[in-house]
């Protein structure tokens, strides 16, 4: 079988992100993060790819949404987390059917391990 080419490769990873991101294997923060790179390598190879991951991630831009909270004094922390909570309320809908778009535009299957429940 030969390489996938270096748009099926970053269309791959956007799906993992996406699914990632939907069953809330990793937060919105870091799901946009690597959502943004990811499509920062698909966006040659494809159009009108979703821009809501980089609108949240300037949302967020001087908050501490990620390693950098271990550094922030608590009693700051608990008033910007307030904060956090409300842009992802405001976001988390978007992001999701961002990433649902995602998942159905570029996989080329569903998931195989998961069994439907009825």
């Amino acid at each position: 079988m030969a390489n996938p080419t270096k748009r099926d490769s970053a269309a791959g990873k956007a799906v993992a992100v996406a699914r990632s991101i939907v069953t809330y294997q990793i937060g919105l923060s870091t799901g946009c993060r690597r959502m943004s790179r990811t499509l920062c390598w698909l966006a040659p190879h494809e159009a009108n790819l979703p821009t809501i991951f980089n609108e949240y991630l300037d949302s967020v831009r001087s908050l501490p949404v990620g390693s950098e909270r271990l550094y922030w004094n608590r009693d700051v922390l608990r008033q910007k987390d307030i904060e956090i909570e409300k842009i992802n309320r405001q976001f988390r809908d978007r992001i999701f059917e961002a990433s649902w778009a995602l998942i159905d535009r570029f996989a080329a299957s569903g998931p195989t391990d998961v069994k439907s429940i009825d």
